[in-house]
C-alpha cells in the first residue's frame, strides 16, 4: 500500500487508484497527507515486529502529537471551516486538522485554541 500511495501522491502515476489515494489522504490530512506513504511503511514494519507493551503508548503519543500539530497548522492557515473549498482544506490540514481546530476555535477563540493545542502537543510528546 505504501508504494502505491507514494506513486499516487508524489508522481501521479498510479492511475485511478492513485488518484483515489491522493484525494483520500489530501482530503483527510491536507498537506500532511503527503506523509501517508511513510506512515503506511512504518506501520507495516511495526506489524512485522513482535508486539511490545510500549507500542500502544507510542502509537497513542504519536496520534495525540499529530492531532495537535494538525490543529495548529490548520489555525495557521486561516482555519478554513468545514464547508470550505477542497483547495483550502488541502492547503490546511484537511478534515483531521479541522476536527482538531474548528471546535476549539468556536469555543475558545484563536488564542485559546492555540494554548489548548500547544498543551495537547506537550502531552503527546511526553
Amino acid at each position: 500500500m505504501a508504494p502505491l500511495s507514494a506513486l499516487g501522491l508524489y508522481l501521479r502515476e498510479a492511475g485511478l487508484v492513485g488518484s483515489f489515494l491522493d484525494l483520500l489522504f489530501r482530503g483527510l490530512f491536507g498537506v500532511f497527507g503527503l506523509l501517508a506513504p511513510l506512515a503506511l511503511a512504518a506501520g507495516g514494519v511495526l506489524l512485522l515486529k513482535p508486539a511490545r507493551p510500549s507500542n500502544v503508548r507510542l502509537v497513542l503519543g504519536w496520534f495525540v502529537t499529530a492531532f495537535a500539530v494538525a490543529g495548529l497548522w490548520h489555525l495557521s492557515r486561516g482555519a478554513p471551516a468545514w464547508d470550505a473549498s477542497n483547495a483550502a482544506l488541502h492547503a490546511a490540514a484537511g478534515w483531521f486538522g479541522a476536527t482538531a481546530a474548528v471546535p476549539l476555535l468556536n469555543v475558545a477563540g484563536m488564542s485559546g485554541a492555540v494554548v489548548l493545542l500547544v498543551a495537547l502537543l506537550a502531552v503527546g510528546v511526553m
